[in-house]
């Protein structure tokens, strides 16, 4: 206990300061007039950031009730939407594909593959499923990380 204040209360309060956050970045960017590629990326990051914020707690997860099903989008899709948020920013030349929806909808089925899906297969099924989607999630990070104009360290010169 802090102060009265259990750690379970505190992280929900930075929790909900985090969503309120990009809730209002987000609608400054809508408000804003009109949106780029690098503005709807980064409008997608902000919503996915805060479906993360719900997913990733074990007490406002299984609050959503029927809710779950719409939020675990953004939270499967989090690194898909950096990694399009990193390239829309920093490389103008970018432009999203038919590849990427595919790419996405590999992650997003993975995802709730692993929320929601059957829990009486194969263990290598539902492990190969984990694996696979974290394998492309961390490919995603490390590309949205190396492969821009502002990365630190460069893939290739």
């Amino acid at each position: 206990m802090w102060h009265g204040c259990s750690m379970e209360t505190l992280d929900n309060l930075i929790r909900f300061t985090v969503i309120g956050i990009l809730a209002l970045a987000a609608l400054r960017l809508v408000w804003g007039g009109r949106l780029t590629q690098a503005g709807v990326a980064m409008l997608l990051f902000a919503v996915s950031v805060m479906a993360y914020m719900l997913c990733s707690s074990r007490t406002l997860f299984p609050l959503l009730g029927p809710f779950q099903y719409l939020v675990m989008p953004g939270c499967v899709g989090l690194p898909f939407f950096f990694w399009w948020f990193s390239n829309a920013l920093f490389n103008d030349a970018f432009r999203i594909r038919l590849w990427h929806g595919l790419l996405l909808a590999l992650l997003e089925g993975l995802g709730h593959w692993m929320a929601f899906g059957p829990r009486m297969g194969p263990e290598l099924v539902n492990t190969g499923s984990l694996v696979l989607h974290h394998v492309i999630a961390l490919g995603l990070a490390f590309f949205a990380l190396f492969e821009n104009d502002f990365a630190f360290f460069k893939l290739h010169s």
